[in-house]
């Protein structure tokens, strides 16, 4: 299948949903766990940025609670809907021990409403956070290979779109911060692969489930929410102008009303509490060099010497040069199909860039609602490592179709070394 987009216009005669076969789905479902249980491996390990590859698991992590920083403050915004639930037997809406009171479900950075609440109720606190993450990768996989199916990908390219976006060093950083708020983040590949399917067998369910979907980037964190709604947008915008057609524009919305409509729950009393006690954290940004180190630098330590107003570990995201080279392929040979990802790139650059002078591309968004609310520029590094991803799976689609045997040797080098 050439490196194109399945065509929006021409009715399509799979209807299904998903675009795999019986036995895909089940290599898929397998590959997505052994993925998790890769990435998620080092979580286990203490011994360091390198360590953990000699170590063993150290299984006190399933039953110690962390005492420090953001893995407390998280911890707790998750202990106690756990506790509440389990000796109370009622939904935690309010935190009765921090500072004489404060909302619970108000709180931006609260995971009450989610079905991973299950996983805690199930196993305890901290085994459901540990599963809680390992799950969130598997899907994060899993919804990149789907995408992939649908931009019209073969395996191998739908494998880099899937594999680069999780293993970026943004969610390490974040998941060893214990900003579990970014976790959300990796629906954002699945999300876009409902909105695509909607358009593509014409019905418009998929854009409701994608909204759901979309819903729990708000519902279990929060930045992940807007990150999300940027991307939505630009794909269905640019998308609806390539094809001259309004129907992605119309999927993109309908995603966005139904994640606004699904999220209510937790976005109102956010908003409200927002707009009484807005965390607006002030001016951030990073240099050019500052940029080329946290995208390019092999030593992607938390806590290296940084050039920027905050640590390394908010703005990294670590793109291996064999991506690099897949997604300038991609750049080149990807034709108008491609426009959405560029765009998003040049985009989420410039926002990661920060407030680098008076009409920087981060002043305009502070004017949104709430949107002096976003934090540190450093962390619109998430989506733009995912719009590098897609670019470099249409790069590695490009290879497979122009030189067959060699390409798919070639990307399959570039991905394990990548």
């Amino acid at each position: 299948m050439s490196c194109r987009y399945i065509d929006m216009e021409v009715p399509s005669n799979n209807r299904s949903l998903i675009l795999l076969s019986q036995r895909e789905t089940l290599w898929l479902i397998a590959g997505s766990l052994a993925f998790s249980l890769i990435v998620f491996y080092p979580v286990l390990c203490d011994p360091g940025l390198s360590g953990w590859r000699a170590a063993l698991p150290d299984f006190r992590h399933f039953t110690l609670i962390p005492d420090y920083g953001d893995p407390d403050l998280f911890t707790a915004l998750r202990w106690v809907p756990y506790y509440t639930l389990t000796h109370f037997h009622q939904l935690s809406f309010w935190n009765p021990y921090k500072c004489g009171g404060m909302a619970m479900l108000g709180n931006p950075e609260s995971a009450i409403v989610t079905p991973f609440l299950f996983s805690y109720l199930t196993l305890g606190l901290m085994p459901g956070m540990l599963l809680d993450i390992c799950l969130h990768i598997a899907i994060g996989f899993a919804g990149g290979y789907l995408l992939g199916r649908e931009l019209g990908l073969r395996p191998l390219a739908c494998v880099v779109l899937a594999g680069m976006f999780p293993s970026s060093s943004w969610l390490p950083f974040h998941v060893g911060y214990g900003q579990l708020n970014f976790v959300p983040a990796l629906y954002i590949p699945l999300i876009l692969a409902l909105l695509l399917a909607a358009c593509r067998i014409r019905r418009w369910y998929p854009a409701a489930l994608g909204g759901l979907i979309y819903a729990l980037t708000l519902t279990e964190g929060n930045y992940t929410f807007v990150y999300a709604a940027f991307v939505v947008a630009l794909v269905g915008i640019t998308l609806s102008l390539v094809r001259l057609s309004f129907r992605p524009l119309a999927a993109a919305m309908l995603v966005g009303v139904f994640a606004l409509a699904f999220g209510a729950l937790k976005g109102i009393p956010v908003s409200d509490v927002l707009a009484l006690h807005p965390r607006v954290y002030g001016a951030s940004w990073i240099t050019w060099p500052g940029v080329f180190q946290a995208l390019f630098s092999h030593d992607q330590n938390a806590y290296r010497p940084s050039s920027q107003p905050f640590s390394f570990g908010e703005f990294g995201g670590y793109v291996g040069i064999p991506f690099v080279v897949l997604a300038l392929l991609g750049i080149i040979a990807g034709g108008r199909d491609v426009l959405p990802w560029i765009v998003g790139m040049i985009a989420f650059l410039l926002l990661f860039r920060g407030d680098t002078g008076p009409h920087a591309l981060i002043t305009y968004v502070h004017f949104l609602p709430l949107g002096k609310n976003l934090g540190f520029s450093g962390r619109w590094i998430v989506p733009l490592v995912f719009c590098v991803g897609v670019l470099a799976a249409t790069g590695a689609q490009f290879l497979c179709d122009r030189f067959r045997v060699w390409g798919v040797r070639l990307v399959a080098v570039l991905l394990a070394v990548g």
